[in-house]
Parts: C-alpha cells; sequence; structure tokens
C-alpha cells in the first residue's frame, strides 16, 4: 500500500479521477467522499493551501469586523447613542471643535454666540471634527457670500437712483441734496438715519423727493419769516402731524 510522504506525490495526490479514481478523496469518511466542496480540489497540497488562503481572509474580516461601527438602532438609548458618536468621532465636548479662522465682508461683524450655539448642535447631532469644521465652513462661505452679493445689489441700486435724480435735477442736483440733508438732519434723529441706512431705504427716490420737498419749505419758510413784506405773520409748521408740534 502506497502512502503519501508529505510531498504530493502519493496515491493521495495522484488526482487523475479517470475511471471514477477518487484519488485522495478515497480516504476521507464515505459521506464526504462525493462532496462537491472538495472536487475543485486535486491533491491534498490544493486543499491545504486553499485552507491557509481562507484562514488568513478570515483572520482579515475578523479584523475589520473588529474596527466597524454597528448600525444605530431606531430605539437605541442614551448610552447606545454616546458610544456610537464617540466611535465615529464625535470629541467629548463641544468646546473640542476646531473651525477655521473666518474673514467676513467689510463691515460684517460675527455673532461670538452664533459659533458657539453651532457647537452645541453639531455636538447634539453627533458630528465629528471634520464633518463639523465642513458644515462650519460652507454656511460661513454661503453666508457671506450672500451678504456681498445684497451689498452690490443695494450699491448698483444707489447707483441708479442716483443718476435718475441727477437726470431729473440736472444742474440743481448739488442744491437739492443739500436741501434733503437738512431736512433729514432737523427730523430725523441718529437711530433713524441709521435704520434707514442699514435697509437701503435712506436712497429711495421717492423718500428723497419727500425730503427734498420738506427742505424746499424749509428754506421757504425761512424767507417768509425774514421778509420785510410778511413780517410777523404766523407761518405755519413744515409738517401738520401732531408728533410733529413744538418741532418747527
Amino acid at each position: 500500500m502506497n502512502q503519501d510522504d508529505g510531498t504530493g506525490t502519493g496515491n493521495l495526490n495522484q488526482g487523475s479521477e479517470e475511471g471514477g479514481n477518487l484519488g485522495w478523496r478515497a480516504q476521507l469518511p464515505d459521506d464526504l467522499k462525493a462532496n462537491e466542496t472538495f472536487t475543485p480540489f486535486k491533491t491534498v497540497g490544493d486543499l491545504a493551501k486553499a485552507h491557509i488562503d481562507t484562514s488568513a481572509k478570515a483572520k482579515e474580516l475578523e479584523g475589520k469586523l473588529g474596527e466597524s461601527v454597528p448600525k444605530l438602532k431606531d430605539n437605541a438609548t442614551d448610552e447606545e447613542k454616546t458610544a456610537y458618536f464617540k466611535a465615529i468621532g464625535r470629541p467629548d465636548k463641544a468646546e473640542d471643535y476646531t473651525f477655521e479662522k473666518l474673514t467676513p465682508p467689510e463691515g460684517v461683524e460675527i455673532d461670538p454666540n452664533m459659533e458657539g450655539w453651532f457647537r452645541s448642535i453639531a455636538h447634539q447631532a453627533g458630528l465629528n471634527k471634520t464633518q463639523a469644521a465642513m458644515i462650519h465652513k460652507a454656511y460661513s462661505d454661503a453666508y457671506f457670500t450672500a451678504i456681498e452679493s445684497a451689498e452690490g445689489q443695494k450699491n448698483k441700486a444707489f447707483e441708479k437712483d442716483v443718476e435718475d435724480l441727477k437726470k431729473e435735477w440736472g444742474p440743481k442736483f448739488d442744491e437739492n441734496a443739500a436741501l434733503v440733508k437738512k431736512a433729514t438732519d432737523r427730523f430725523m434723529t441718529a437711530e433713524e438715519k441709521k435704520i434707514m441706512d442699514e435697509s437701503g431705504r435712506g436712497n429711495d427716490p421717492v423718500l428723497v423727493r419727500m425730503f427734498h420737498r420738506i427742505g424746499q419749505s424749509m428754506a421757504d419758510d425761512k424767507f417768509v419769516i425774514g421778509s420785510n413784506t410778511d413780517k410777523g405773520k404766523n407761518v405755519k409748521g413744515i409738517l401738520s402731524y401732531p408728533s410733529m408740534e413744538g418741532q418747527t
């Protein structure tokens, strides 16, 4: 009886199944001899190599599974959520997020409270540092772009309004503009001027024309009061609104 010497040269690895010869599988238990799992292997050596390869892949897969993060259940507890967020890289505290220094457009101030608010929301959402930093920068860039776009549109509108008034007033533009300033200085507080400027309404042609008429009335009233022919004449206030009484 020939025996396998371990080199794969004995009867076990003769491999040929000509004439119904099972080759090395003839030594397997009867219930395994015809098992299709073994039919691809012609020799015991082939089976051994396949086993080594399979074992290596199994260990590699086991390592990957050990490093993987399981899917968070819909009904996960707070403890499970905390463990999950930590596994995907969420920092222990909201203060541990690091963001790129922002450069806002000229004249725009950043509210420091907004960054604290974002940190808190990002931490509650379970964002890791990379995700939080990416969203923070993307939102800030979009916000600043929107501000610059709005400011650009406001400037264009202002330039158009000025050009329209220049065409309308012609050579008297500077004179009329001075009357507008005189009227706004007389009847608007600093806070009201600020609100008008920030809203862009301060250059609204309708309002400019209105204050121009007020300025003209102020100039006319001054002339009437100071004239010899109308000296002592009781001049009615510039605006007849109750709130303006005593301001003329």
